[in-house]
């Protein structure tokens, strides 16, 4: 046998040792066609340490199932807030109303936009956000909620879901203080098959509740649980350190808790100021949160960090950077170069429970974009790619599911007629690749008396 074959094998060997046996391996073929005068040994895929080559991360988390449709996904999101919401927070006010999906209107407003970043080559990715759930809340999957009820629906749940919001797991039952790891993997099966019926989703993440460290204990030996997140650890999570891990087997993750909208603001504003290497992931934990307490925050975060101000923040749910980390630290990649032609093939591991399979590339060795052509493999939907960092930023988005929301939010722009549902269908159209976009387009056009523009109106003119 050839050396080169002996060594192909050995890594072909490696990397199979290096995923775990319930890992799916997805396939992807990225081509770039470039000018002749190109030095392609030079053009080399590495993976930034945040997707979208972002250079600051936080995440907001919700404790104990609280409600957060009002009071977070329709303020993100420009949809209707409705003030009946606030009056659980005046203390003279004893009434406890909250507005649901499919609620009754009282007074309120629809914020002016979207809170949104880039990603890094002109597609909108609007906040996400995640939920530390009870499941002996969780309603019937379809069921709408009475004005009284504090929780988050099962239905808001599936809904929010499309939006990249995550729910994860926290007390397993009423009262329940694990002793034994068997108990708890017991009740936690139990708690998983409740989730998957009622939201269609696993659940992966474990937020430690009450301070009860045998949750972060047993769920090290689990293999539902992917990670872990705690208040009162000193595991901070450092992106742009070498081999920094999300996986439970690195540790807990540490959140903040309880912190004002300023305090939050302040620790991003600090960490931007210095070196990559020592700026932290903040996630931030809380319980009820008022209107004006939450759209305050957000609304910093977009003027600052996000599309609005510098543009330089990742803003995901637990599972989505959980999920990238492990993508980014386990994928594979091979180069192989054809005349003017070099085709990277990543082999890139997930996960059964994997919702975000996307995940961005930095190419070296390219500073113009142009006369190059960036092709990709049938089963990635999403493409985009531009300059970045003096670098070709790449990224590529596998999620079945990517078409899907498109078909979905389009038939429900057809069905309303709305301008919420026009930007909704817009908003995940334009996160297919181009060649993807014209149906559903002709679709939305039509029903204007003027037509969109697709690149500016969807692409806001920057992508390519």
């Amino acid at each position: 046998m050839r050396r080169k074959h002996v060594l192909i094998l050995l890594s072909i060997l490696s990397y199979l040792f290096d995923i775990q046996a319930n890992d799916k391996v997805r396939t992807i073929r990225l081509e770039l066609t470039v000018p002749s005068d190109i030095n392609k040994d030079s053009v080399n895929a590495t993976f930034p340490a945040l997707k979208y080559n972002k250079k600051m991360v936080t995440t907001w988390t919700v404790d104990d199932s609280y409600s957060i449709y009002n009071d977070i996904f329709c303020i993100v999101n420009k949809k209707w807030v409705d003030d009946e919401q606030m009056s659980y927070w005046d203390i003279n006010d004893n009434r406890t109303f909250f507005y649901h999906l499919n609620g009754e209107k009282t007074t309120g407003y629809i914020p002016q936009k979207a809170l949104k970043y880039t990603d890094g080559c002109g597609i909108f990715h609007r906040f996400a956000a995640s939920v530390a759930c009870w499941p002996w809340q969780l309603t019937d999957k379809n069921q709408d909620v009475s004005k009284y009820n504090v929780w988050v629906s099962s239905k808001e749940i599936r809904m929010m879901q499309d939006f990249g919001y995550t729910f994860c797991y926290h007390d397993l039952a009423q009262n329940f203080c694990p002793t034994s790891q068997l108990e708890f993997d017991q009740v936690l099966v139990a708690t998983a098959d409740s989730f998957q019926a009622k939201t269609g989703r696993t659940p992966k993440i474990m937020i430690e509740p009450n301070g009860d460290h045998n949750y972060v204990a047993y769920s090290l030996k689990n293999d539902i649980i992917e990670a872990s997140i705690a208040q009162n650890i000193d595991r901070f999570v450092y992106p742009f350190k070498k081999n920094e891990s999300l996986e439970k087997d690195s540790g807990c993750i540490i959140r903040y808790f309880g912190a004002t909208h300023d305090e939050m603001i302040n620790h991003l504003s600090n960490d931007l100021m210095l070196k990559e290497e020592d700026r932290k992931w903040h996630l931030n934990g809380s319980h009820r949160q008022s209107v004006n307490e939450v759209s305050v925050f957000f609304y910093k975060l977009d003027s600052l960090y996000g599309a609005t101000g510098k543009d330089c923040v990742w803003v995901p749910s637990i599972d989505e950077y959980v999920e990238y980390s492990y993508m980014r630290n386990h994928t594979k990649i091979n180069k192989s170069i054809v005349e003017n032609k070099i085709v990277f093939f990543l082999q890139i591991p997930v996960k059964e429970n994997f919702w975000f399979q996307s995940i961005s590339l930095l190419l070296s060795g390219l500073n113009d974009t142009t006369d190059i052509r960036v092709s990709v493999s049938d089963s990635v939907y999403g493409l985009s790619y531009g300059l970045n960092d003096k670098k070709l930023l790449v990224n590529l988005d596998f999620n079945d599911y990517l078409p899907e929301h498109a078909e979905k939010y389009t038939s429900i722009f057809e069905n309303l007629k709305t301008v919420e549902a026009y930007e909704d269908a817009l908003y995940f159209v334009s996160q297919l690749k181009k060649e993807l976009q014209k149906t559903y387009l002709d679709r939305i056009n039509i029903l204007l008396s003027t037509p969109v523009a697709s690149e500016q109106t969807i692409n806001n003119g920057k992508a390519n």
